[in-house]
């Protein structure tokens, strides 16, 4: 409420009222800004909570390539295996005659070769099923939740944080601008 002296008292008690509601409006403005900083600096550890988080994960999947690389290099020995094992039987010479003994001992190398290419088609087959249970494992960490892929959380808490940034510094600058005319 403004009330005016007489003139003659020589206060100007008006403009004293004035300078009085401008820092009243500067301690309301002052404590508004205080408590946006404080949610800022709060929206700010858990935008650095959620990176370490992403950080974790990452490094998941760099185990999960090492272990495929593994498994590459176990199919490219198995793979020069069974090269070894061609270049032996087109190297091999067989002489035969045709008598029944002759016959058993072509079966039975032959028996051996084939025996010794089935054990390494298992192995082959055997590490093939290990790497395929393992890629089909990491799959499903990540349709769970557990990749390296944002969940619809970090996206709603990333659109927050850009929206409190930009209405942080828009109000930064009503504020520098209401000052500069103050």
């Amino acid at each position: 409420m403004k009330e005016k002296l007489p003139p003659k008292t020589g206060l100007d008690f008006e403009a004293m009222m004035d300078d009085i509601d401008r820092e009243e409006e500067l301690k309301k403005e002052t404590g508004n800004f205080d408590r946006q900083i404080e949610q800022m600096q709060k929206t700010a550890r858990d935008l650095e909570a959620s990176c370490e988080a992403l950080i974790i994960e990452a490094s998941g999947m760099d185990e999960t390539t090492a272990a495929i690389q593994e498994t590459a290099v176990k199919i490219g020995w198995t793979l020069n295996l069974i090269n070894a094992q061609l270049t032996t039987l087109k190297d091999a010479k067989v002489t035969s005659q045709l008598d029944d003994k002759s016959v058993l001992e072509v079966k039975g190398l032959h028996q051996e070769v084939l025996a010794e290419q089935k054990l390494g088609l298992e192995k082959y087959k055997l590490e093939l099923k290990e790497a395929f249970a393992q890629y089909k494992r990491e799959l499903k960490e990540i349709v769970h939740g557990h990749g390296v892929w944002l969940s619809d959380k970090a996206w709603v808490w990333a659109i927050l944080i850009v929206y409190i940034v930009i209405v942080f510094f828009f109000l930064l600058g009503f504020i520098v601008a209401r000052n500069r005319y103050l």
